[in-house]
């Protein structure tokens, strides 16, 4: 090239822009990779604490609402139709159904008269009435009118349902229809003090008569 010869403005202009967009470049390159080490590095304040404690006070309310609604003796979760008694007279003068929470319990006694019977009596052990009258019927007969059918166990209610024999709960004399059909016996007899059963009781007006394996409701239900 001559020292003289001229040279074209386009290529200093295209030299220049080039070494613009280099630096450009360069410095966007640069901020970027700025930007995301920031935002990798950037302390976590999210409180992780606070959702801990909020799931755990979600689980023990409904922890605590699981065992109330297991309350096996809650009359709320049944539904049964029932005749509403007057006075609860037990001993046939009148009929009238009633609601119970209890568990079998059994205990061998004499239940001869003119000689010596040993039966394994069954009672329902009756932990809460729905009737406070009938409650305080069954209080009377066993403290006041001599009712030996019904009696007490600790703050539970002995109600006489005939004995159990052979695993099946029996009434002599039987009532009739039976006293408890063969699928509420199982889950009657499967009962405990810890896991009670709700029932329905049924006392119809009848005459009295002697007995063995005694009991003064007609007929059991396991609701």
């Amino acid at each position: 090239m001559q020292l003289n010869e001229i040279h074209n403005p386009s290529e200093h202009a295209s030299v220049s822009l080039k070494t613009i967009l280099l630096v450009f470049a360069i410095v966007l390159i640069g901020t970027l990779g700025y930007l995301v080490y920031q935002q990798n590095t950037e302390i976590d304040n999210t409180d992780y604490g606070a959702n801990v404690i909020q799931n755990s006070e979600t689980t023990t309310q409904n922890s605590t609402a699981e065992t109330a609604s297991a309350d096996p003796c809650d009359f709320s979760t049944v539904t049964a139709s029932v005749i509403p008694g007057k006075t609860f007279d037990i001993f046939g003068g009148e009929n009238f159904s009633t609601i119970v929470c209890g568990y079998i319990h059994t205990k061998e006694q004499n239940v001869g008269m003119d000689e010596e019977i040993i039966k394994n009596v069954a009672y329902v052990a009756v932990k809460k009435f729905k009737d406070d009258a009938f409650k305080a019927k069954i209080e009377a007969g066993i403290t006041g009118e001599g009712n030996t059918v019904n009696a007490k166990l600790g703050s539970d209610y002995l109600l006489g349902c005939g004995c159990l024999e052979g695993g099946k709960i029996v009434a002599s004399p039987e009532p009739t229809g039976g006293l408890m059909s063969l699928a509420d016996q199982a889950k009657f007899i499967a009962s405990t003090a810890e896991k009670p059963v709700i029932m329905k009781l049924t006392y119809e007006v009848h005459g009295g008569s002697g007995c063995t394996c005694c009991t003064l409701f007609e007929k059991a239900e396991v609701l």
